[in-house]
């Protein structure tokens, strides 16, 4: 996640807010949403049994051991019985794993209400609310009520990845890979700024350029503090607009410590200088 605050220029909880509000939009939550109806109707019942001092009738299988006990004491004789009365229990694994992706779900509200939301327009809002309000509501009835919202442990999650349970509870777990996978590519590039993704493509060219010039290939690296090629460090954002003065163009920095290169640092900036002045300003980010 620091890597993509890096790249994008924002801080670290706008970061995650985005990745929550992406995650929430996808398709796989919301093939999980449209299922779970027809989902809970054909789940496995499962029951535990409760004794309980029934008088005057019998709703479960008599403890006649418990019975006979009650009845030696002089409580209600022929008239108590201690019966094992049968309870829905909804503590299963699969509806704590349900309960705790959908508890994730219905939590993206304040990442909505947040400034995250200015990357998404209005339908696309309209979708996130609306999948937030139904996973509330299905918190909120039966089965879901009353289970455990933490997150399941990996033994818990074995179950589900067995051939036999594979194709019932394959959108579910669709759902939890989604949201531990880091943000696809494409995805990082939509949510950047105009600014940045004019400096993005003024950093590929600067490295396009270079490499030209030596002949070598560089890699790129990201790091939390941004994305760095041979001599250039790309730093998103107010970072990368002029702390040090004359060390960065539209957020690219010439020269970075710790690099070597076939060129010198002076001439790479006058290489990039003639580079600037040739751009026109529909293109090119400006130098700051």
């Amino acid at each position: 996640m620091e890597e993509l605050c890096a790249v994008l220029g924002i801080d670290t909880t706008a970061g995650e807010r985005l990745k929550q509000l992406d995650w929430v939009g996808g398709g796989e939550v919301g093939l999980l949403l449209d299922l779970l109806p027809d989902f809970f109707r054909s789940a496995t019942r499962y029951f535990t049994g409760t004794t309980e001092r029934c008088v005057g009738g019998i709703r479960g299988p008599i403890h006649w051991g418990e019975t006979m006990t009650a009845w030696s004491s002089g409580i209600g004789v022929n008239e108590v019985f201690v019966c094992e009365i049968p309870t829905r229990d909804y503590e299963t694994d699969e509806n704590q794993l349900i309960a705790w992706l959908l508890s994730k779900v219905a939590s993206a509200q304040g990442a909505v209400n947040s400034a995250g939301s200015l990357h998404f327009n209005d339908a696309q809002l309209g979708e996130l609310k609306t999948r937030i309000r139904t996973a509330r509501r299905l918190l909120s009835e039966e089965p879901l009520k009353h289970a455990s919202r933490r997150r399941p442990r990996s033994r818990e999650l074995r179950a589900f990845t067995s051939p036999r349970s594979a194709g019932r509870y394959g959108p579910v777990l669709a759902v939890r890979e989604r949201l531990i996978a880091p943000l696809p590519a494409q995805q990082i590039e939509a949510f950047a700024s105009p600014a940045t993704r004019a400096e993005h493509q003024f950093f590929l060219a600067l490295l396009e350029m270079f490499e030209s010039i030596t002949r070598t290939k560089q890699r790129v690296r990201v790091t939390e503090l941004g994305c760095s090629a041979g001599p250039l460090t790309y730093v998103s954002g107010p970072m990368g607009r002029g702390p040090a003065a004359g060390s960065y163009l539209a957020g690219v920095r010439i020269g970075a410590s710790g690099t070597s290169s076939a060129l010198s640092a002076a001439q790479i900036r006058s290489i990039l200088e003639e580079f600037l002045e040739s751009r026109t300003s529909a293109t090119s980010p400006g130098v700051y």
